[in-house]
C-alpha cells in the first residue's frame, strides 16, 4: 500500500482544517503509523507513481544492503548518494565478493561497491549481465541497482549504436547493439532466479534494451533519484513483512496499578411503554 497525505506543510495543514480535510492527522502520527503497518509513506504525486511502479512487480528486499553497478564512476558516486539518501546502504563488498567480480571484470574495474566496470561494457555488452547476475547472488547483497549508460548501446538516437544500430548498416554499432539486448535477456533470466529487486536508471530508458527489462518486470528509471527511491520502496516493504492483512498489536498490561473504583450508575433500569396488562 502506498500512501500520499496532505498537511504537513504550514500553508498545508492550514488549508487542510477546512471541508474534507479537517480529517487529517498529524504527520507524525500517519509516518508511525505507516511505519508500523508496512505502508509506504510518500510526499508528492511524482513519489507515488515511481512507488508504485516499483511495487508493481511485487518483489520485496529482506534487507537495506545495496549493490550499485555502474559504467562509469561519476554515476555509480551519485546514485551511492541517492541510495544512501532514500535510507538504503552500501556497503563495501567482501573479500570473496570481491575476489569472484575480479574474475568477470578487468584489471581497471572497482569492486568494491560501487562496482565499476569502468568501459568493459564497450568492449564486452555481457559484462553488464554477468556482473548483476554475480550481485544478485551474493548473500550480503539484499537489492542492486544498475545505473549509467545502459541502453545506450542499441538506443535509436544519442547513443553509441546509433541508427545504424537499428538498421545493421554499421558493423560496430549493430554488434554493440545486439550484445545489449542480449543482456537485457540474461539480466532478466538472473532477475527471475531470485526475489531480490533489481532497478535501472539508464541515460535511454526508452532504448530496445530497456525496454526488455521492463517487459521482464525490472523497473527502468531515467532520473537517479526515482531509481534509488523505488528501490527505498520496495525494502521498506520487504522489512516489513510480506504483503496482507497484519494482526493488530496489543497494548501492554499495567501492572502494580489499583483498580479505579466504579462510580455508581445513574442510569435507571429500563421499563416498557407499553402497561402491563397490554399485550405487546
Amino acid at each position: 500500500m502506498v500512501l500520499l497525505t496532505a498537511g504537513r506543510g504550514t500553508a498545508s495543514a492550514r488549508s487542510a482544517q477546512s471541508h474534507t480535510g479537517a480529517l487529517t492527522t498529524s504527520s507524525d502520527v500517519v509516518a508511525a503509523g505507516c511505519r508500523d503497518a508496512g505502508v509506504e509513506l510518500v510526499a508528492t504525486p511524482h513519489e507515488m507513481t515511481v512507488a508504485l511502479a516499483a511495487l508493481n512487480g511485487g518483489r520485496r528486499a529482506t534487507g537495506h544492503r545495496t549493490a550499485v553497478c555502474t559504467d562509469g564512476g561519476g554515476h555509480g558516486a551519485i546514485a551511492a548518494d541517492a541510495a544512501e539518501s532514500a535510507g538504503l546502504a552500501v556497503p563495501e563488498l567482501g573479500p570473496a565478493a570481491q575476489q569472484r567480480l575480479r574474475t568477470l571484470l578487468w584489471e581497471q574495474s572497482a569492486v568494491g561497491n560501487p562496482v565499476d566496470l569502468a568501459g568493459m561494457g564497450e568492449q564486452n555488452p555481457h559484462s553488464y549481465g554477468d556482473t548483476v547476475g554475480a550481485l544478485l547472488a551474493l548473500d550480503e547483497v539484499d537489492s542492486v541497482m544498475l545505473t549509467g549508460y545502459f541502453g545506450g548501446y542499441s538506443a535509436a538516437t544519442g547513443g553509441l549504436g546509433g541508427p545504424a544500430a537499428e538498421s545493421g548498416t554499421a558493423g560496430g554499432g549493430r554488434a554493440l547493439a545486439a550484445g545489449e539486448l542480449e543482456t537485457a535477456h540474461q539480466m532478466a533470466v538472473h532477475a527471475a532466479r531470485t526475489a531480490k529487486p533489481l532497478v535501472v536508471q539508464s541515460m535511454f530508458p526508452d532504448a530496445p534494451s530497456c525496454r526488455t527489462l521492463v517487459e521482464a518486470g525490472i523497473p527502468v528509471f531515467a532520473s537517479t533519484e526515482d531509481a534509488a527511491r523505488a528501490l527505498a520502496a520496495m525494502t521498506v516493504a520487504g522489512a516489513a513483512g510480506p504483503p496482507g492483512r497484519r494482526p493488530r498489536p496489543r497494548c501492554p498490561r499495567r501492572t502494580g496499578l489499583t483498580p479505579r473504583p466504579r462510580p455508581p450508575s445513574r442510569r435507571t433500569p429500563w421499563t416498557s411503554a407499553t402497561p402491563p396488562d397490554r399485550p405487546i
